[in-house]
């Protein structure tokens, strides 16, 4: 008789003492996935002695760990990040029998019971062997394995999938519809990957312990190695492809493929590089081995102008277009693709929702504000909801997930900015437009009400993940352990913990002025590895200075993360406003030291691409110094914008200089004795504390030093005061202090 997931899972459980009962899976069967998720041998499912969890972000890099994670019931707060504090013997135990208790309530549902382990056992390591690994993921690969492996071949197959094309899709959107529109589309990306996961789980009867990782677009799973598995995923792979053109033609792709057989003596490292390779190829390839989509290169992608456009996306709407009518029966009347509008609403109701699930059927809306129900490419409906769905009707609903919300009594998911400011009954009568209730507020009027009116657009991802991940992330050897399945599971799910999870949580921080960051600011994007933030220019400065701040300590330094910040005006073109964001990221990464094995640790503002940890810096000490004296009410002992027009001045004949000093002949730096000059001119004209500060900025600038100390920088001490002083009058400027 053929296992489940729920016997294996609570067989599992029950060989390591966490769970009362009976094993009923073949033990042999246990212990050789146990093996292969671990890539070692001898490994024996026993009682489990509980052992402390070191992070797994410090020790890739091929690094060591020196912290440790505190033994809590995982949450989204600074608890349950890393410290030097190794846990003791009380707390590792009093963890162990927290778990154990909410196992005793558990009843016979599979989802459940792993949801009650992420709780619980994500911060406890297999042993003091693995102890970068958590028990949740061993337990989970483990089961997944096990199933695999039930065929009796002893072999199995990794499959990966990939939604391609997300840039170009997301942000070519004409900008007055963006706000609307531009959420409801990210989000529909995740849902997406996830659908398309979905149904690779059914169609080849596959659970959740078969996922080694999804995030970021892409999907990891592990699959049986029998003939019967093989000839369904091929299919679905045929079908889904052609679902996905059908619905979105060159706008969206997906990539899917399989490993070959692999057993328990692979390389898990160069197994796992041929699946990205393979993953590139198909990329490379992706409508060239379906015959039934070659065939619509036959026919013209567009009638010339002849068929309506999507007044959103500028898509052309094709005769065999679902499509909707916007001001029905006015002289104005326009058609909008469904999908268009469908992504809308989803972007209308994403911000109100909590529970997500997904079907194979419709189910009955209760609540036409609080409920949401959208049908993806591959057949699945997506059901949002506002309250508890448990007493939904119709369809095959088994089970829905609280986002956002972790918790063992409910299944729940990660999701980074599905909260953000929409448009309430007032604000929508004040507009005179009873329309805009519901909808995202559109960007001006998040960073409204100023003189300048600067939208901020933030981009950032983890350096050089990609090859850490193509390269064995950290494979241990010898005095250790060989890379496995188990490590790729915990790194992937660590970082999905902090860009899917904790980033909500600093975005619910206030600015100065005491508003929350949810007010001013917009997650369009957040998982796998990187980032993209929209809103006030300021308040998504401050927070890309926190995310770079909590994500060294989450991965105790070893990961960096570059990124830039593009400030333009409010209405700019959301597509070339992502592209200058783009590019500014790209600039940061540049700053990468090949030749030293360093990260570009890097963050591109205002033109510059600086270090974090020591030109921002300094640039950041800078800026807290100048603004104070630029915000006093007597003119005496304040600094004026005039300081800051000399400052660029001399930065300017500084480049100059540099820009035009001949090879091999000394000149004379005229710019560095007529900035003395000048600053040392206006320095007598006022008082106080800003007097000395204007003696020290001179005495640095002339000698290239901050604060008596050398800078160890491509840039000097002037070019990074230029950045400050630039930083301080935009600031100046949106205080209306000018």
């Amino acid at each position: 008789m053929k296992i489940n997931y729920i016997q294996a899972l609570k067989s599992i459980c029950v060989q390591l003492g966490l769970l009362e009962g009976e094993t009923t899976v073949d033990i042999g069967l246990l212990e050789k996935a146990a093996n292969w998720a671990l890539n070692t041998e001898g490994y024996q499912l026993k009682q489990y002695q509980p052992a402390a969890l070191q992070p797994v972000l410090e020790t890739l890099k091929w690094g060591k760990s020196s912290s440790y994670i505190n033994p809590l019931s995982l949450k989204l707060s600074k608890d349950v990040f890393p410290s030097h504090d190794i846990p003791s013997g009380i707390e590792l135990n009093n963890q162990l029998t927290a778990l154990k208790e909410a196992l005793k309530n558990y009843e016979n549902e599979g989802g459940l019971l792993l949801n009650i382990l992420s709780v619980h056992t994500s911060c406890l390591a297999v042993n003091d062997k693995y102890s970068d690994l958590t028990l949740y993921d061993f337990i989970k690969i483990t089961t997944g394995i096990a199933l695999c492996l039930e065929e009796k071949n002893d072999k199995i197959r990794i499959v990966a999938g990939s939604v391609s094309g997300i840039q170009t899709f997301l942000y070519d959107i004409i900008s007055k519809n963006a706000a609307k529109l531009l959420k409801g589309r990210s989000f529909y990306v995740q849902l997406v990957t996830d659908g398309l996961m979905e149904r690779v789980l059914t169609e080849c009867e596959l659970s959740d312990c078969h996922v080694i990782y999804a995030s970021g677009g892409n999907f990891f799973v592990l699959m049986p190695d029998t003939e019967g598995a093989v000839q369904k995923f091929d299919a679905l792979v045929k079908k889904a492809t052609e679902q996905i053109f059908e619905t979105h033609r060159f706008n969206l792709f997906l990539e899917m493929i399989r490993s070959e057989a692999l057993d328990i003596n692979i390389d898990l490292g160069k197994e796992w590089n041929k699946v990205f390779d393979k993953l590139n190829q198909a990329k490379n390839q992706r409508l060239g081995n379906n015959p039934k989509l070659m065939k619509t290169f036959l026919n013209p992608l567009e009638l010339g102008g002849i068929n309506d456009k999507d007044p959103v996306t500028n898509e052309e709407i094709r005769d065999t277009d679902k499509f909707e009518r916007w001001n029905k029966g006015e002289a104005d009347e326009i058609k909008v693709l469904a999908t268009t509008e469908q992504q809308m609403q989803l972007g209308r109701h994403l911000a109100r929702a909590n529970f997500w699930s997904i079907t194979q059927s419709e189910l009955t809306l209760r609540s036409a504000v609080d409920d949401y129900s959208i049908k993806d490419p591959f057949d699945n409906y997506h059901y949002f909801s506002k309250n508890d769905p448990q007493d939904l009707s119709g369809g095959d609903f088994k089970e829905y997930k609280h986002i956002n919300q972790i918790s063992i009594n409910n299944n729940w998911l990660l999701y980074g900015g599905n909260k953000y400011p929409l448009f309430s009954r007032e604000d929508a009568l004040k507009l005179n437009d009873p329309k805009l209730e519901g909808y995202a507020k559109p960007y001006e009027y998040l960073i409204g009400g100023n003189e300048l009116t600067r939208l901020g657009i933030l981009r950032m991802d983890v350096d050089g993940l990609g090859a850490i991940f193509s390269e064995g992330i950290g494979q241990i050897v010898d005095d250790k352990y060989k890379l496995n399945f188990v490590r790729y599971a915990t790194a992937s799910r660590s970082l999905d913990f902090f860009f899917k999870g904790y980033l909500n949580e600093i975005r619910k921080e206030k600015n100065t002025e005491g508003v929350s960051f949810e007010e001013t600011t917009v997650i369009i994007y957040s998982g796998g590895d990187d980032l993209f933030v929209v809103g006030k220019w300021d308040d998504v400065l401050t927070m890309a200075q926190r995310i770079n701040e909590d994500f060294k300590k989450w991965s105790c330094n070893n990961l960096c993360i570059s990124g830039g910040l593009a400030i333009l005006p409010a209405k700019f073109p959301v597509m070339q406003g992502a592209k200058i964001a783009e590019y500014a990221e790209k600039e940061a990464k540049k700053r990468k030291n090949r030749r030293k094995k360093e990260d570009a640790n890097s963050f591109y503002l205002f033109d510059k691409a600086l270090k974090w940890d020591t030109e921002f810096k300094i640039v950041k000490d800078l800026f807290d110094e100048l603004l104070p004296y630029f915000l006093k009410t007597d003119d005496n002992f304040k600094l004026s914008q005039s300081y800051i027009t000399k400052i660029n001045i001399h930065a300017e004949a500084q480049k100059a200089y540099c820009y035009d000093k001949p090879k091999n002949r000394v000149k004379t730096p005229v710019w560095r004795w007529q900035m003395a000059y000048d600053f040392s001119k206006y320095r007598d004209t006022i008082k106080g504390n800003a007097k000395e500060l204007v003696s020290r900025i001179m005495t640095d600038a002339f000698a290239n030093t901050h604060k008596g100390e050398t800078i160890e920088s491509k840039y000097s001490y002037l070019e990074l005061l230029q950045v400050a002083a630039r930083w301080v009058e935009l600031e100046l400027r949106t205080k209306e202090k000018y």
